[in-house]
C-alpha cells in the first residue's frame, strides 16, 4: 500500500496499490475526497473499528451472569472465552453468550446502563466522530454483531439512519438494502475485519460502485485486506484532515 500520510507516526492513511499507480500523492487525496463524496450510502461496523469492542467489553463484565453461574462457567470453558475474545474466534461465541444470558430485560437494563448515548460518545476513537459527521450527506448505517441495545446507542451517539443488528453475515445485510434501494449506485464500507469485505463482494455483484475503507492498529502492508480501497489508523484524524482540504 502507498501511503499519502505517515506511516511513521501514529495517525497515518494509504492507498491500495492498484488505485496508488502512477499518482501523485496530491492526486490520490483529491481522489479520495472525491470517491468519498460520491458515496450514496455507508455501512459501518462498531466493534473495535469505531470504538472499543461492546461485545468483549459486556463479556468481561459478565453482564447477565457471574463468575461463579454455572452456565457462565460452561460457556467460557467451551469457548475459551472471555480471555481469548479475539478476532476471528468471537462471532458464534458472542452469539452464544447474547442467547444464554442478554435475553432477559435484567440484562438489558444493565446493558443500557453501560451504553447510553453519553457514554458512547465518549467511547469512540479520535476522529470516529469528525469523519462520520463529514459523511452527512449520505445515509449512514452501522452492521454489527452487537445487540440492538448496543447499536442504538451509537447510533443516536452519531446521528446516523439506523442500523442492522445481531448480523453475523454481513454481506446478507447489505443484500437486504440493495434489494429494497435501486437507487443507491455508490456504497461505502468502513471495517476493520476480514467479516466486513463480505459487503464489499455483496455490493459489487450488485453492479454497485464501493468505496472501502480499511482501519488497522498499526501501518503493515500484510495486514491489509486487499479488497479494500484504503487503510487508515484506528485514528481518523490525518483522514479528516484530508476530507476537509479544499480542491
Amino acid at each position: 500500500m502507498r501511503y499519502i500520510t505517515g506511516p511513521k507516526s501514529r495517525i497515518w492513511v494509504a492507498v491500495n496499490d492498484e488505485l496508488a499507480s502512477n499518482k501523485s500523492d496530491e492526486e490520490l487525496k483529491n481522489n479520495l475526497k472525491k470517491r468519498t463524496e460520491s458515496v450514496q450510502a455507508w455501512f459501518f461496523n462498531l466493534d473495535d473499528n469505531h470504538a472499543p469492542s461492546p461485545a468483549k467489553n459486556i463479556a468481561y463484565k459478565r453482564v447477565g451472569t457471574g463468575i461463579l453461574d454455572p452456565k457462565f462457567i460452561s460457556w467460557a470453558l467451551a469457548k475459551g472465552m472471555p480471555a481469548r475474545f479475539d478476532k476471528g474466534k468471537e462471532t458464534k461465541a458472542w452469539q452464544d453468550y447474547v442467547d444464554r444470558f442478554l435475553r432477559n430485560e435484567d440484562a438489558l437494563k444493565k446493558v443500557k446502563e453501560i451504553y447510553n448515548e453519553e457514554k458512547a460518545i465518549g467511547s469512540l476513537y479520535p476522529g470516529v466522530k469528525e469523519f462520520v459527521d463529514l459523511l452527512s450527506g449520505s445515509e449512514r448505517f452501522y452492521v454489527t454483531r452487537d445487540i440492538a441495545e448496543v447499536a442504538e446507542a451509537y447510533c443516536s451517539a452519531l446521528g446516523l439512519n439506523g442500523f442492522f443488528a445481531e448480523e453475523s453475515q454481513k454481506g446478507r445485510a447489505i443484500e437486504k438494502y440493495l434489494r429494497k434501494h435501486n437507487r443507491i449506485n455508490v456504497i461505502g464500507i468502513d471495517g476493520d475485519f476480514e467479516d466486513d469485505a463480505e459487503m464489499i463482494d455483496v455490493a459489487k455483484f450488485y453492479g454497485k460502485d464501493v468505496v472501502s475503507f480499511y482501519f488497522m492498529d498499526k501501518p503493515k502492508d500484510s495486514l491489509m485486506n486487499k479488497k479494500f480501497d484504503y487503510a487508515a489508523s484506528k485514528d481518523r484524524s490525518g483522514l479528516v484532515e484530508i476530507l476537509r482540504q479544499q480542491i
